[in-house]
Order: C-alpha cells, then structure tokens, then sequence
C-alpha cells in the first residue's frame, strides 16, 4: 500500500527530480528557453535534468491521478510541468473516446502550465490531437489556431500532427492557412515544420498552398516546410 501511494505521489516525484537536478545545466535551458525578461519563456525555472532521465521518473508515476498531475503542472520548475505532461500522454495511449475527452477537457482547463514550446509539442498531438482523430473532427485545433494566446496557437497547429500520422496532412494544410500570417516566430516555425511533416504525406498539396500563399508567410515558415525538398525547388520557393 506504501509503494502504490508513494507511486501516486505528485511530492514524490518532485523528490525524485530534485536528485537530479543539475545547476550547469539549468543555467544553459535557462537561455536556450529564452527566460529573460520580455522573452516568451520569462520566469520559467528549470531543474536542470537530461530528457530521459525526466520521462524515466515520469514514467514510475504513470498511474498519478489527474489531481496530482494537476499539482505539478501548477509547479515553477519546468521540468515538473514536462513530467506532468509526459505522464498525461502515457495515459492517453490506451486511452478510450470518453476518457480522452476527459483529458482534454483537463488539459485545457490547466493550459497555462503548457507556456513554452517544448511542452505544447510533446502534449498537443496525443492529447488534444489524438481526440480530434478519434472523433474525426477538427474544430478545437480550428478554435485553438485562432486564440489570442500563442501557447494555444501553436497547439492549434503542432496538435495536427496526429492527424498527419493518421494519414491526413490536409488538416495540418487548413490548420496552417489559418496562422499562415502569425507574426510570432514560434507559431511561423510551427507552421513550416507541419507544412514539412504534411509534405511527406502529400507534396502536391503542399506544394499547390506555398504557390498560393507563399508571398503572406514568414519567412522561417517557408524555409521549415521546404527543408526536405530538392535543392532547386528550395532556392525557387525562397526566391520568392
């Protein structure tokens, strides 16, 4: 009974975490995740901790309910937030049409802890994403691609992945007519790098929207989604 309590124990896994916890390393994600101020990471705390060593102890706690993921996603350390995240989606594998929609409710409803890019893109597809392909409809990510906040747009566009996955890249195509014109730079990555993933799907299609839309797109959107294409397609895009 110990063990399964301890296992469910959000304090626990933050134990967990702090043992790990390198100060070199958090100074570097520290600047890599732009946490100064006015920057889009401002106040974010980091831990320090290697990737896999963080999803290895999210990975003891897979069975924490959704009141202790809760704790975490509300925590100042980055890191906790990407265990929280890494523990939702491993729950969502298996996850049954009401229970998904009972995690996206949830995920939505504690959005302001998924405030940086690295954790709308280990979330977004198999959460809110993987609902929109199991319902086969793609509304929400519509809705999310055109809210106010970036975090949400840009779960809007990197949630399409899952239908990408699942063989149709013409939602990510949608999807990215819609945030075509963000001036924000994350969402213009964004953008580009679903563009590029939807080309391996369908190039013609891809294709047929830059030749369209090519002259309303950031510039970092073009170079992203042409990166797989042959040399003289690419300079012939970017000459544009």
């Amino acid at each position: 009974l110990e063990k399964a309590s301890a296992a469910s124990d959000p304090k626990c896994l933050l134990s967990d975490l702090r043992r790990l916890s390198d100060k070199n390393r958090a100074a570097l994600s520290t600047r890599y995740f732009k946490t100064g101020k006015g920057e889009y990471g401002e106040g974010d705390i980091f831990m320090g901790i290697k990737t896999p060593d963080m999803k290895a102890v999210a990975l003891r706690y897979k069975e924490m309910p959704l009141i202790g993921i809760r704790f975490l996603l509300i925590r100042p350390e980055h890191e906790a937030r990407t265990a929280a995240l890494s523990i939702l989606c491993e729950r969502a594998k298996k996850a049954s049409l009401s229970e998904m929609e009972s995690f996206s409710k949830f995920y939505l409803s504690n959005s302001s802890g998924v405030n940086n890019w690295d954790l709308v893109d280990i979330s977004a597809p198999n959460i809110i994403g993987k609902l929109c392909v199991m319902k086969d409809d793609f509304s929400l990510l519509e809705k999310l691609a055109r809210s106010k906040n970036m975090w949400e747009r840009r779960m809007g566009m990197v949630g399409s992945y899952a239908a990408i996955r699942e063989g149709k890249p013409e939602v990510a195509i949608a999807i990215a007519k819609i945030l075509m014109r963000d001036e924000e730079d994350l969402i213009g990555k964004a953008v580009g790098w679903m563009l590029r993933e939807a080309w391996k799907r369908k190039p013609k299609a891809v294709e047929d929207f830059l030749d369209e839309n090519i002259k309303y797109m950031k510039r970092v959107a073009v170079r992203y989604s042409i990166e797989r294409m042959d040399e003289k397609k690419r300079k012939s895009y970017l000459s544009r």
